[in-house]
């Protein structure tokens, strides 16, 4: 009997060993982000009683690989349909405030899941419909990741090879505002200290330069180092 509870456990270990926990739910909140960690931006258009919705987020974004790459250059947001909720939204020039339902009219969402992405600049790139299963969404963010299109190389051509693109490793200087926007808002962001274990792919936040470069040799993909008020006025 113990045998057999030791060997259950081991199974739920298993396949319960990741888990993404960078979703925001904020399209402003995960824009602003997205500029500050120089990340793409994906923004699920969701919907709570979407059938294919609910499987992308139990079998895709649960998917190991799929997480690694969102974690190391993506900002990810799931939005509803919401006449309360707002976001900003610059159309012509101008920045305009819609509501969630106005944005999904915006940006031509017929049905759910739809996927819009969004470069460093937070300029929209291209949108995906329907639901992807984990080994093709892998291929999207590595496609997009990589910028392959902007070598004119087609997405069929780039699938018909093999990747291992990752994401690029970077420190960013910010300020401490900014800097504590992220901690308070990004659920991947921590303030580095040497009793947390390393995870290369979580945003680490420090004030210390070597520390800073330390963690990029051991391979963090982003790494935030705030700018003191007094170095900012040197």
């Amino acid at each position: 009997m113990k045998k057999t509870i030791f060997f259950l456990v081991l199974i739920v270990l298993a396949v319960s060993v990741f888990s993404y926990d960078g979703v925001i739910h904020d399209f402003d909140t995960g824009m602003k982000i997205a500029k500050l960690e120089q990340k793409q931006l994906i923004v699920m258009f969701s919907d709570p009683g979407c059938y294919y919705c609910n499987l992308f987020t139990k079998s895709t974004l649960s998917d190991e690989t799929v997480g690694r790459l969102l974690m190391a250059g993506y900002v990810f947001v799931e939005i509803y349909p919401s006449n309360e909720k707002t976001a900003t939204l610059e159309i012509q020039g101008k920045e305009e405030k819609l509501t969630y339902n106005e944005l999904y009219a915006a940006f031509g969402v017929k049905g759910t899941p739809t996927f819009w992405f969004f470069d460093e600049t937070a300029t929209p790139v291209t949108s995906l419909p329907g639901y992807s299963k984990p080994d093709f969404f892998v291929n999207v963010l590595r496609f997009l990741g990589e910028k392959a299109y902007k070598n004119g190389m087609s997405f069929a051509d780039y699938t018909a090879q093999s990747h291992d693109y990752m994401g690029t490793h970077v420190v960013l200087n910010l300020s401490e505002e900014d800097a504590q926007y992220i901690t308070e808002n990004d659920p991947l962001a921590m303030n580095y200290s040497p009793k947390v274990t390393f995870d290369p792919f979580r945003i680490w936040i420090t004030a210390d330069s070597e520390i800073a470069n330390e963690l990029i040799t051991k391979g963090a993909f982003r790494v935030i180092l705030v700018d003191s008020p007094s170095s900012s006025t040197n």
